[in-house]
């Protein structure tokens, strides 16, 4: 799709193309100092190292995702958007999908866990209660009856 037809109109000449490339250049600065755009987490990976990049993918997300948006609110009110501010709303996007994608990835996995550890729980408390169970019919077939004790 043409830039024209994404930003409503052609981009200005007071938009040169050394802003286009010094913004260009500041979206790549931003990358570069917080650890840059990998995509994000596959939601079908089961692996642990799967696990482990979508945990990490969301413990540094944050600063990127503040510079990227202070970047991209700084553009608002300049009317019509050009290459540079398509450019860096895209990203902004892509980096919030893949920190979707790694939450849910986490979320999911964290989920299956905890369903896993409440079934051993249920399992315990089923036999802990067969246990008690057992151990009372046990001792009741093992005490005489009143009437032996008391010689009757």
């Amino acid at each position: 799709m043409p830039l024209e037809r994404l930003s409503g109109s052609a981009p200005d000449a007071s938009r040169t193309t050394d802003t286009l490339d010094s913004r260009v250049r500041r979206l790549e600065q931003i990358l570069a100092a917080t650890g840059g755009w990998r995509g994000g987490a596959s939601g079908g990976g089961e692996s642990v190292d799967a696990e482990t990049a979508a945990l990490q993918r969301l413990s540094s997300i944050a600063p990127r995702l503040k510079e990227l948006t202070r970047e991209i609110q700084a553009r608002v009110g300049a009317g019509c958007w050009d290459a540079a501010d398509i450019l860096g709303a895209r990203v902004l996007l892509e980096e919030l999908a893949a920190t979707l994608r790694s939450s849910r990835l986490v979320a999911n996995r964290t989920a299956a866990r905890l369903n896993e550890a409440q079934k051993a729980v249920r399992e315990a408390r089923r036999l802990l209660n067969r246990e008690i169970a057992r151990s009372q019919k046990d001792a009741q077939s093992s005490t005489p009856p009143d009437d032996a004790v008391n010689g009757s």
